[in-house]
C-alpha cells in the first residue's frame, strides 16, 4: 500500500500500544472509540509492512483470525510528550523543544531565543512517502520552492549537499528566506520502500547545518522495516 503523506491531513489516532503503559499492549483506540487489535510477533513487537503500515487482527466470516493493513498514525506521543514517532522514525524530544499541538502533522517547535525574535520559532517537521525515487523526490522539492518564488526575490537559490543522519546517508537541500533571513535545511533519507523527509526551519541563527544535524543524530532513530523480499518470503512460508 503506497502512500503520499507530506501534505495530507489524516485524523490522529491514540497509539497507546507503542508509547504508553496499558494492560493490553496490542490494542489501540481510534478517535471514534473503536478498539483495534494490532498484530505483534512472538516477542510482543509491533509488526509493520515495508511501507510502515500496521497489521490489524480481525475475524473473517468463518470465525478465523486474519490480518489486514491498518494505517499507522501520522504522529503519536507518550503522555509526557517526551517521545514522538510515526511509521518510519522515532524521536526523543530535546529539552528545549516541544511537540506541536497539530494532530495532522509531525512537527516540533523550538523554545530557544527564536521565540523572542518577533518572526517565528524554529521548527522541525517529519514526513515520508513511497511514491517516487530519492532523486525524483529531491527534484520535486526544489521545483516546488522555485514555483513559490517565480520572481526569484523571496528565496535564495536552493543548494544540494550530501549528509548523514542517524548513520544513514541523506540528500540535503538548503535555502534562505530573503525577508525573514530564516534558513531551511531539508533532508531526504531513503529507507527501505520509503523516502523520509526531515525539514528544519531555523530562525534567528539558533542553528546552523552542523548543529541541526547533530540534533537529529542525537534525537532521531530510523525504524527498521521489513523489505519486500522478507515480506514475500514470510508470506510463502519459506
Amino acid at each position: 500500500m503506497k502512500k503520499y503523506i507530506f501534505a495530507v491531513s489524516i485524523t490522529i489516532l491514540l497509539l497507546s500500544v507503542l508509547l504508553t503503559a496499558c494492560s493490553k499492549k496490542n490494542e489501540i483506540t481510534d478517535d471514534y472509540g473503536r478498539t483495534h487489535v494490532i498484530a505483534t510477533d512472538k516477542d510482543g513487537n509491533i509488526l509493520q509492512d515495508p511501507w510502515g503500515n500496521l497489521y490489524e487482527e480481525v475475524t473473517d466470516s468463518d470465525g478465523n483470525t486474519v490480518t489486514q493493513a491498518y494505517d499507522y498514525p501520522v504522529i503519536s506521543t507518550n503522555k509526557k510528550k517526551s517521545v514522538v514517532e510515526n511509521a518510519v522514525l522515532k524521536m526523543t524530544v530535546p529539552d528545549d523543544w516541544e511537540v506541536s499541538d497539530s494532530e495532522s502533522v509531525f512537527r516540533l517547535r523550538h523554545l530557544g531565543k527564536c521565540v523572542d525574535s518577533g518572526i517565528a520559532s524554529c521548527q522541525l517537521e517529519v514526513g515520508f512517502e513511497s511514491k517516487y525515487t530519492l532523486e525524483n523526490t529531491v527534484a520535486q522539492y526544489i521545483n516546488s520552492i522555485k514555483k513559490l518564488d517565480k520572481t526569484g526575490e523571496l528565496f535564495t537559490e536552493p543548494e544540494q549537499f550530501d549528509a548523514e543522519i542517524s548513520g544513514t546517508s541523506a540528500k540535503g537541500v538548503t535555502y534562505s528566506s530573503v525577508d525573514t533571513e530564516s534558513v531551511v535545511y531539508c533532508y531526504f533519507i531513503e529507507k527501505g520502500q520509503n523516502i523520509i523527509k526531515i525539514e528544519a526551519n531555523v530562525y534567528d541563527g539558533c542553528y546552523n547545518r552542523e548543529s541541526i544535524e547533530a540534533l537529529l543524530d542525537e534525537s532521531c532513530t530510523l525504524k527498521e522495516l521489513p523489505t519486500l523480499k522478507t515480506t514475500a518470503s514470510e508470506t510463502s512460508g519459506n
